[in-house]
């Protein structure tokens, strides 16, 4: 994916999962430029053995605070699993609210800063 930036996580030297984020593209495919202002995280991702730690909530802290900070950045944007109950909490707890649908009908959310 153009623009983007994928980052191993690591917890006491061990990796534990991933994350890819970059500016956010609404056409999918990438195939018009980014919006202006929006950025994405693509894909969050916490391997099954590492769960249950706050690892994930605290990875999606340090990706809000990077965006935030992140000049021109007014917007994030994200997609979850429309059956993933537990990825909806943890962004709803941030503030993320879903505002439409993507072309396989799971939720995007946004978290306007």
């Amino acid at each position: 994916m153009p623009d983007m930036t994928l980052e191993a996580v690591y917890a006491g030297g061990e990796m534990v999962g991933f994350v890819v984020w970059g500016p956010w593209h609404p056409a999918y495919g990438f195939i018009r430029p980014p919006e202006p202002g929006s950025w994405t995280i693509a894909h969050l991702m916490i391997g099954a053995a590492f769960q249950g730690r706050g690892l994930g909530r605290r990875l999606v802290e340090a990706m809000i605070a990077r965006l935030r900070a992140t000049p021109g950045c007014r917007r994030i944007v994200l997609s979850v699993g429309r059956d993933n109950d537990r990825a909806l909490a943890l962004y709803a707890k941030f503030g993320f609210r879903s505002f439409t649908t993507d072309d396989e009908g799971h939720p995007l959310l946004e978290l306007v800063l």
